[in-house]
C-alpha cells in the first residue's frame, strides 16, 4: 500500500497548509477530525476496527465532521456509513488522529504542518512530537500519554446493538480467533489444543465453521459477537478480541506470534482474567488442551446480559470523545 503520509503525498493534498483549500466537507462552522488508520496481514484489523467505532460515534455529534483516511476495502464494516471514508487529507483539518504502529519523525512533522495530531498506541519517533499520545493497550516502552479504556472494535459493537436486550447463554465450549489469514499450518495447531468431544467455533472469515455435537457446518447463523458471548474459553493471541472476550465473561488462552506480543499479554493477565501459554512456535500442544480442559471445568457462568456490556462500552466510548473534542478547543 502507498504510505499515506510521505512527504511527496501530503504536499500533493495541499501545496500551502498554512492557506488550505475548502474541501468538500458540509461546512466550515464544523470541526474537521480526520483518521488515519489501516489494516493488513501484518497490522491486523483491530486498529481500523476501534477507529470506526470512534468515528461512528463522532460522526453523529452536531458540528463535527469526521473522515477515516483509508484507501483499501473495508466491506468487512458492517453497514458503515460510506461518507465517513476517503482516500486523502484536504489539508484543512482541525485535528488528525493517527492509529497505525509506530510512527517516524517526518510523519508526524508532516501532519502536524496539517493540524494538531494524536497518536494511538504508538512507539515510533513520531510519538515524541506529537500534540497529544493515546495509550489504550499496554505500553512496555513509555509511560507518558493518556490511558483510557480500550475502543471495541465497530463489527463487535455493531452485533452487540442487534443483540441489545437479551440474554446469551454459555452454550458453546471453545471459539477460536486466529487473526487475520491465519496459515492453515497456524490454525491447525489452535485446534489441536480443543480436547475431545467438545463443541467449538472457528472465527475465519469466509472459511469459519461451527463443530456442534461432532458435525461440521461451514455456514455460521450468529455474529462474531454473539459467538463470543455464548463461548467458555476463547482461544486467540493478544489483541482486541481479548478485550471483547473479558467483557463477554469469556475466559482467555492467548498464544502469541511473538515474545513482544507475550510480553504485552503479561501485562494484562489480571486485568484481563487470562492465561498466557507464550509463544506459538514454543507451544506444548499437551501442556495447552490440558490447561483448556481444566479451564473449561472450572467455568461457572451461565449466560451474560448484553444490556450490561453495552452501558460499559457506552460509558467508555464517551470519555475517549470529551478527550478528543477538549483537544480541537485547545
Amino acid at each position: 500500500m502507498k504510505d499515506l503520509m510521505n512527504e511527496s503525498n501530503l504536499n500533493s493534498l495541499n501545496p500551502d497548509p498554512l492557506n488550505p483549500p475548502e474541501g468538500d466537507f458540509k461546512s466550515r462552522n464544523n470541526k474537521k477530525i480526520a483518521i488515519i488508520t489501516d489494516w493488513s496481514e501484518d497490522l491486523g484489523s483491530g486498529h481500523i476496527q476501534r477507529m470506526a467505532t470512534l468515528a461512528k460515534v463522532l460522526y453523529e455529534l452536531e458540528n463535527i465532521t469526521i473522515r477515516i483516511i483509508n484507501n483499501k476495502d473495508v466491506s468487512f464494516l458492517k453497514n458503515f456509513p460510506q461518507d465517513i471514508l476517503k482516500e486523502k487529507l484536504d489539508g484543512d483539518e482541525d485535528l488528525i488522529i493517527r492509529d497505525q504502529r509506530d510512527s517516524s519523525f517526518e510523519q508526524i512533522s508532516h501532519l502536524k504542518k496539517i493540524a494538531k495530531t494524536i497518536v494511538i498506541d504508538d512507539n515510533g519517533e513520531g510519538r515524541n512530537i506529537a500534540f497529544s499520545k493515546i495509550d489504550f493497550l499496554p505500553n512496555i516502552k513509555y509511560d507518558d500519554a493518556k490511558k483510557f479504556s480500550l475502543i471495541y472494535g465497530y463489527n463487535f459493537l455493531e452485533s452487540l446493538n442487534e443483540l441489545q436486550g437479551k440474554t446469551i447463554a454459555k452454550e458453546i465450549d471453545v471459539v477460536v480467533y486466529a487473526g487475520f489469514n491465519p496459515s492453515d499450518e497456524k490454525l491447525s495447531k489452535l485446534i489441536s489444543l480443543i480436547p475431545k468431544n467438545c463443541d467449538y467455533i472457528i472465527l475465519n472469515g469466509k472459511n469459519s465453521y461451527s463443530y456442534i455435537s461432532g458435525i461440521k457446518n461451514n455456514i455460521l447463523d450468529k455474529s462474531y459477537a454473539e459467538y463470543i458471548l455464548s463461548s467458555k474459553i476463547l482461544i486467540s493471541h493478544f489483541g482486541i478480541t481479548l478485550y471483547e472476550a473479558e467483557l463477554c465473561k469469556t475466559k482467555s488462552i492467548v498464544i502469541n506470534p511473538s515474545k513482544y506480543h507475550s510480553k504485552l499479554t503479561d501485562r494484562v493477565v489480571s486485568s484481563l482474567n487470562l492465561i498466557n501459554l507464550g509463544i506459538l512456535e514454543n507451544l506444548d500442544i499437551n501442556y495447552g488442551k490440558e490447561i483448556i480442559s481444566e479451564q473449561l471445568n472450572l467455568y461457572s457462568e451461565k449466560e451474560v446480559f448484553v444490556g450490561d456490556i453495552l452501558e460499559k462500552i457506552e460509558n467508555s466510548n464517551k470519555k475517549i470523545v470529551e478527550f478528543v473534542l477538549k483537544l480541537i478547543k485547545k
